[in-house]
């Protein structure tokens, strides 16, 4: 086991990296100094996505793609590592992302162009370990950036919170390629001109009464907490 840090770096002259603290035998200590790895193609690594047991999907904005490699946690070295570009007039500044567990997919946000790019991966390809399955334009002037998955009853859910506007925008994910736009909810309502616009989001799923399931999507600021039922976008 390793804890794996993404370093996202200036420019192409000064690019990130990735840092690996590993763990000692009895896997209670990181090491004191990280293994220093820097991906094939890499400029600015920034979300990372785990992918299976040893292999990492990681979005790079600043070289309009993603990066691919997989791992030793052992010994803090990569292999395989791949850039696979984007198309950066439908998907520029790709930040986020996140996995489909039912679907087995990807999804990477396009925080430029406030776009869901949908991806399937192959890591034991080392010529085509990802594959662009279809990109997905998310409403004007809501932005995009951070994004999470919830799984309910065998189906999965998107939800991508908005940087320009105070909503979180969900998606029912039927199949691949099939992303479903099934409502919106914005978390500020009236004048939002003086609030922070940035956050994060994270989903919990409560399962504790066989009688009822619930979902809360938790949306934080420096100034605010604010609880979502994202159930409501259900069908």
């Amino acid at each position: 086991m390793a804890l794996i840090i993404s370093m996202k770096g200036f420019n192409a002259t000064s690019a990130g990296s990735l840092l690996f603290y590993t763990l000692n035998s009895d896997k209670t200590v990181l090491a004191a100094n990280p293994i220093q790895m820097t991906p094939t193609g890499g400029i600015l690594p920034f979300s990372m996505t785990l992918v299976g047991m040893n292999g990492l999907l990681i979005t790079d904005p600043g070289a309009a793609g993603v990066l691919t490699m997989t791992y030793s946690s052992a010994n803090g070295t990569i292999s395989n590592s791949m850039l696979t570009p984007v198309n950066t007039t439908l998907a520029s500044a790709l930040c986020w992302s996140t996995y489909s567990p039912n679907l087995g997919n990807y999804y990477a946000i396009g925080a430029g162009t406030v776009t869901i790019v949908e991806l399937t991966l192959n890591l034991t390809s080392t010529s085509n370990p990802v594959q662009i399955i279809q990109y997905y334009q998310l409403p004007n002037n809501t932005g995009a950036l951070e994004a999470t998955v919830v799984s309910l009853a065998g189906t999965d859910y998107l939800y991508v919170i908005g940087t320009t506007a105070h909503v979180i925008t969900g998606y029912q994910l039927k199949a691949a390629g099939q992303a479903m736009a099934n409502g919106m909810v914005t978390s500020q309502l009236g004048d939002t001109t003086s609030i922070p616009k940035l956050a994060g989001i994270a989903a919990f799923v409560n399962t504790k009464s066989s009688k009822s399931l619930a979902t809360s999507v938790f949306v934080s600021t420096k100034m605010v907490i604010v609880l979502f039922i994202v159930s409501l976008f259900m069908l």
